[in-house]
């Protein structure tokens, strides 16, 4: 039997990677009903090179069953951006001459908001800014400054000191909160509004790598979700308790621990995939299934 593993879904797109031909394999999936059932293993999900801006397989396999994190690490040195994660900027924590001359490439720093009102402040590298967006599930981002690695990291973290906005979202609210009951254009108010807010505590200091914030919205995603919900005839509902009976209301169950994800593909919004089956929405952590064996 051909073994695959599981790598990504988006909703317009299933990447598999072969373990025999060693090639990724990708399935048109938009409007598709789905069955990936996890039967094996999880494998190392392969190394990212920074230069080349390219993924590429574990050339070991290495079974990562029982252990910590998605990386071998021979693929964790191969990719060299471990002691980046934790950076803010002030001191190098790194030697790896992959991840320094990463950092002296072109970054931003990105205001992005979720369903429920909330605001996170990031960086990204400059050429891969709209994905890291729609791969966080959030609605919409605004990107308002750029520099090196170094210098956008000092800003985020004087974003957070100065205005308190969060730099993390935990999987379990995204997994709570995935209806918007705001327009777009009220969305982006809200952020430009927040700009401002960074403008005024910060614009002595970093304010010649402030920039005219740029807006990349993935609301349409959302809106499927609440086109879903009129065309059932139910309201809408924040932070739905799937333990109440609001019979009114989108239904759904969470799942994050689970061996079969089956149902009709509504959308992905960063890790986790709302299917529909048997008139009953489910949603789906992906990363449970991210380097196992599936078929």
């Amino acid at each position: 039997m051909i073994e695959r593993q599981f790598v990504r879904l988006t909703s317009e797109q299933l990447t598999l990677f072969n373990l025999s031909t060693r090639d990724y394999e990708f399935t048109h999936v938009k409007g598709t009903r789905l069955h990936i059932n996890k039967r094996g293993p999880r494998i190392c999900i392969g190394s990212y090179n920074l230069k080349l801006m390219k993924e590429f397989p574990c050339r070991l396999g290495v079974d990562m069953s029982g252990m910590k994190g998605l990386r071998c690490k021979t693929c964790e040195n191969l990719t060299g951006f471990t002691m980046c994660v934790r950076c803010t900027g002030e001191y190098c924590l790194t030697s790896d001459n992959k991840a320094l001359q990463y950092c002296a490439t072109s970054h931003t720093v990105y205001l992005a908001y979720f369903p429920g009102g909330i605001i996170k402040v990031g960086t990204t590298s400059l050429y891969r800014k709209e994905e890291r967006i729609t791969e966080q599930g959030a609605v919409i981002g605004l990107f308002i400054a750029e520099g090196n690695g170094k210098v956008v990291r000092r800003i985020e973290s004087k974003i957070q000191q100065e205005l308190d906005y969060r730099s993390r979202i935990n999987r379990s609210y995204k997994m709570k909160n995935i209806i918007v009951d705001i327009t777009e254009n009220e969305i982006i108010s809200i952020l430009k509004n927040c700009y401002t807010n960074v403008l005024k505590q910060l614009n002595n200091l970093f304010g010649s790598y402030f920039q005219e914030g740029q807006v990349y919205s993935n609301f349409k995603e959302f809106l499927i979700i609440k086109e879903y919900a009129r065309s059932t005839n139910r309201q809408l509902s924040f932070e739905f308790d799937i333990f109440d009976s609001k019979p009114d209301c989108i239904e759904y169950s969470s799942h994050s621990n689970y061996t079969v994800l089956t149902g009709n593909l509504l959308t992905v919004i960063g890790s986790l995939a709302i299917m529909e089956n048997n008139q009953h929405t489910n949603v789906y952590d992906l990363t449970a299934l991210k380097g196992y064996i599936v078929n």
